[in-house]
């Protein structure tokens, strides 16, 4: 038989490239097809759960209050207060005021600090500590008078101020005693007050509440010469505090708080 036109070697390349040209199958769109990878099912796919961690449901714990020292050592904005210098409004951008009178009330004083580390003239029984533990405080109560506290609220005895630097030229308690108010500008509560050299008859303190009720009242012990006493206490609501001096001495460290908040 002849193939006329087509080579015979010609013809069989033809058969072999059409038995080798094999379509190949299109995966493209095809959802089920095995393409050889591993196999998913829906669970495979589902979204991740929240692994988060529990909130923590623990109730809060109480926060410390916040507290003012009235030390007269240094002033609201953290300056020294110097010996015979006027105290009546150090505290003032702190919300507290100080006025001084005399023990019946019906005269000013002025109030002033007193430097217990340095006793001016020989005022020495304001010293602190006690010459027992190495200070320059002198009387038979020293005892109690054990640590230094530096400046101390004092009724001045004199005013004189004779070279002008507004601070009195020698401080000096006042032989009859003395009445001081401590006005709060928001209720707090007060925790404690140092009483020192109280010889005579005890402080009297009331403390009263913003609509001017009363909610303590309380007397100081009597120490004697060169005594200290911290008396310690607890009143809140607090908008007013005054002492009373029936002789002689000074105060120091009046210590004011916030009413803890928190807790439950």
């Amino acid at each position: 038989m002849r193939f006329e036109g087509i080579p015979l070697l010609a013809l069989a390349l033809s058969i072999c490239s059409a038995e080798e040209t094999i379509p190949v199958e299109d995966t493209a769109r095809c959802g089920s097809c095995d393409t050889g990878g591993p196999e998913q099912s829906p669970e495979d796919t589902a979204p991740p759960q929240d692994t988060a961690p529990p909130q923590d449901t623990a109730p809060p714990q109480d926060s410390p209050p916040e507290c003012w020292l009235l030390d007269f050592d240094l002033d609201a904005e953290g300056r020294a207060i110097l010996g015979g210098q006027d105290v009546a409004e150090v505290y003032a951008p702190w919300g507290f005021h100080i006025e001084t009178w005399d023990r019946t009330q019906s005269a000013p004083g002025l109030g002033i600090a007193f430097d217990s580390a340095n006793p001016p003239g020989t005022d020495y029984d304001l010293g602190t500590p006690n010459e027992a533990y190495g200070g320059p405080g002198v009387g038979e109560a020293g005892d109690s008078n054990d640590i230094a506290l530096y400046n101390l609220l004092i009724r001045a005895e004199t005013t004189t101020n004779s070279d002008g630097d507004g601070r009195v030229d020698v401080p000096d308690d006042h032989v009859y005693g003395a009445h001081f108010v401590v006005s709060l500008d928001a209720p707090l509560c007060l925790r404690s007050i140092d009483f020192v050299d109280i010889d005579e008859q005890p402080v009297a303190m009331v403390l009263l509440a913003a609509d001017g009720s009363e909610l303590a009242g309380l007397a100081s012990s009597q120490h004697g010469d060169n005594s200290r006493e911290t008396m310690e206490l607890e009143v809140c609501g607090v908008s007013l505090v005054e002492l009373t001096l029936q002789g002689s001495g000074a105060l120091d460290r009046l210590l004011f708080c916030a009413e803890a908040s928190g807790g439950g």
